[in-house]
């Protein structure tokens, strides 16, 4: 299991991750990236390269590059900076949000066919764009913003290798140690047999 790219600030944010390879494959083509900002907002990214294997893995690897290169700018700049290094590449699917704590919010852009929802009074699931990352010639970005507040609500972002409409509420934070746990269980007990699978799970 691969950790975040970078470590979320100590004692502040709690955030898990969980990933399984296609079964037989060597490497996950789901990359994950999470980056403590400056200003105290937490970048998270999670990243699904179209299908599986070394091809989907090259793709998604490079997608976090370019991220991380471009981690300060808006969400609508970076994915499209994602759109144009991956030309020629097979593509990726990409869930983007912004977590700010001190505001109460989170701001999200996702691409394809990835999935985000926030668990709090009730389950709300956040908007998409539609494409594919490295095969968009016009790309049409809009960010999606709600109220998220950290350690009372639960951030869920997920590859396409994990099945919809998990069977979790908001007090399923005291069913697990942390949301490492959490990102374990949904792994273990809700992804497809015949793709890689990937959770991020924030609080």
């Amino acid at each position: 299991m691969e950790k975040l790219k970078t470590p979320a600030c100590e004692g502040y944010l709690d955030a898990g991750y969980a990933s399984r390879n296609y079964p037989g494959e060597k490497c996950c083509g789901d990359q994950v990236g999470h980056w403590a900002l400056s200003c105290g907002s937490h970048l998270i990214c999670l990243i699904d390269g179209i299908g599986h294997g070394p091809l989907a893995y090259q793709a998604s690897s490079r997608c976090l590059d370019v991220v991380d290169k471009n981690k300060n700018k808006n969400l609508s700049n970076i994915l499209e900076a994602c759109n144009e290094e991956l030309l020629g590449t097979r593509g990726v699917a990409v869930s983007l949000a912004l977590v700010q704590p001190f505001s109460g919010l989170v701001s999200y852009c996702g691409v394809g066919n990835v999935e985000c929802f926030i668990l709090g009074r009730t389950v709300k699931h956040l908007n998409n764009n539609y494409g594919i990352l490295g095969n968009e010639f016009d790309l049409q970005l809009s960010v999606d913003n709600r109220e998220f507040h950290v350690g009372d609500d639960i951030l869920i972002m997920h590859s396409d290798g994990i099945r919809t409409n998990i069977p979790l509420e908001k007090h399923a934070r005291n069913l697990f140690p942390n949301m490492n746990g959490m990102a374990r269980w949904i792994v273990e007990h809700w992804s497809k047999d015949k793709d890689d699978a990937s959770v991020v799970v924030i609080s």
